[in-house]
């Protein structure tokens, strides 16, 4: 996909009826996907994102049709003459959470992950669903069919694994031995809830105010969001944050319990999760990028070598 400075100064001209003076670059370029790009003009900024392919696009106005944010909005949305979806949002200041994390001290930390669980909590709360799926009604299945599905797509999962070395063939029969044990403590899904799929620190923007406290700002790319099981979300930030940095936990959860209750099925189900999380990552991420990959595979260790110890984390 390619697009030209000139037909982004088209589109805000004929949208916003606005000259553009400043057009760059930003995120991943070089993955040729998603291309984004920074706008401004003498009083505005906005950001512009072109998407790389088809039902990308209408994951993020659907989300954002429910889960309102104050400094994201969607200004406007078209397509290009090539067919190519766009969205143009305002331009939201501050740092993304990774860049800034490893400097934050444990004090904000602590706060930050509390207002992570608040907004986390809100979006998950916002609206329920009798189905889960993507949202073409073609991809939708009902929610009594939650279990059967994931079990299904578990072991397809399974059966993307590769494996070269005696470690990693170790590894994995460990991982898929387990995770078939937990298959029994899979929730049975009674609503779909908005899920991210991929919320973390690349995707959350923060601010520091004039007590050089770090504040979270907004929520970023929903182009993942389907209808699914919102563990998945908190899961995710389990790989990243809490297995490393348990203290994380109980303040994340307290935020997130000011819109919506943590069932208890939670814990039944997190072994089963982490365990899904580690496959289904190293399923793909091999042939994709060897950092990754290895990020990946020492995750799923990490959740074997703490197996038996896994209440530890318990929400």
């Amino acid at each position: 996909m390619e697009i030209t400075y000139e037909e982004i100064k088209t589109i805000f001209k004929m949208e916003l009826n606005r000259e553009l003076l400043e057009i760059s670059p930003c995120g991943n370029h070089d993955l040729n996907r998603n291309l984004v790009f920074f706008t401004a003009d003498k009083d505005n900024k906005w950001v512009i994102k072109f998407f790389y392919k088809p039902n990308k696009r209408i994951r993020e106005i659907k989300s954002f049709q429910y889960f309102k944010q104050d400094r994201l909005t969607i200004l406007a949305e078209g397509i290009t003459k090539l067919g190519h979806e766009w969205l143009i949002y305002p331009f939201v200041e501050g740092d993304l959470l990774d860049l800034k994390i490893d400097k934050i001290p444990t004090e904000n930390l602590i706060q930050l992950f509390e207002e992570i669980g608040a907004i986390l909590g809100c979006f998950h709360g916002s609206h329920t669903f009798d189905y889960f799926g993507d949202w073409n009604v073609e991809k939708r299945s009902p929610v009594g069919e939650y279990r059967n599905f994931i079990i299904e797509d578990t072991e397809r999962l399974i059966g993307n694994l590769q494996s070269c070395t005696s470690e990693e063939s170790n590894i994995y029969q460990k991982a898929i031995y387990h995770v078939r044990e937990e298959y029994k403590n899979i929730r049975q899904l009674e609503v779909g809830r908005l899920c991210h799929r991929d919320i973390d620190g690349r995707n959350i923007m923060i601010t520091q105010n004039s007590e050089n406290f770090y504040g979270v700002s907004a929520f970023l790319d929903f182009e993942k969001c389907v209808v699914f099981n919102e563990f998945y979300d908190i899961t995710g930030l389990y790989r990243k944050y809490f297995l490393s940095n348990p203290y994380l936990i109980k303040p994340f959860k307290r935020g997130y319990e000011w819109y919506l209750k943590i069932e208890e099925s939670f814990n039944s189900e997190i072994k089963f999760n982490l365990l899904r999380l580690g496959i289904d990552l190293c399923s793909w991420s091999k042939d994709v990028s060897k950092l990754f990959y290895c990020e990946s595979f020492n995750y799923l260790k990490m959740v074997l070598i703490n197996y038996d110890q896994i209440d530890r984390w318990y929400l």
